[in-house]
């Protein structure tokens, strides 16, 4: 998987997924046109939150939640909350909380080295930069980015409107033609 704050024309040869930034205080909020250039690869939405202390994790989900609106996300997918280095419970909860009433997952990125100090949500894709990660951990334990019982940390969907993928156990975004998200 890769991600750019600025996509590039095309995915890099060999990428399967692609992260894209869907708002908070990210400097390039990714337009339609921009996600629409990588409707056959796998794609994970992400909200930047670098400074969680100074807004409130509630109104961000909401605004999470208009840009997945927008973009015709389905429900039953999964978002990542980029915090980069920052810890911050409360409002990890409030996003958290808001977005699992609204019918999506949330992992929670950030380094190796404070990423853990959050809450876990359904799982934290982690920032490492020794030469093995990011990968993803669901109980808080370092897992290797390759085969957690028997998977991969890669999420696998279609670009044909129907959410077909999965990453442990989590369903990801699949981009639908028309309708609002989670239509059927």
């Amino acid at each position: 998987m890769f991600d750019a704050s600025v996509p590039p024309a095309s995915a890099p040869a060999g990428y399967r997924a692609v992260a894209g930034y869907i708002g908070g205080d990210t400097p390039h909020v990714w337009t339609d046109a921009e996600w629409k250039r990588f409707d056959g690869l796998h794609k994970l939405p992400i909200w930047v939150r670098s400074n969680p202390a100074d807004v409130d994790g509630e109104v961000e989900a909401f605004g999470a939640l208009r840009r997945l609106y927008q973009l015709r996300v389905p429900r039953e997918i999964t978002v990542a909350i980029d915090l980069e280095t920052a810890v911050n419970d409360s409002y990890v909860r409030k996003f958290h909380s808001v977005m699992r009433w609204a019918g999506y997952f949330v992992w929670v990125y950030g380094s190796a080295s404070t990423v853990f100090e959050n809450p876990v949500a359904e799982g934290y894709w982690v920032a490492d930069y020794a030469g093995k990660g990011p990968f993803m951990s669901r109980t808080g334990l370092s897992r290797p980015p390759s085969t957690p019982a028997g998977r991969t940390m890669t999420p696998r969907w279609s670009s044909t409107g129907n959410t077909t993928g999965e990453c442990g156990s989590r369903a990801v975004w699949a981009v639908r033609p028309a309708g609002r998200p989670g239509s059927k």
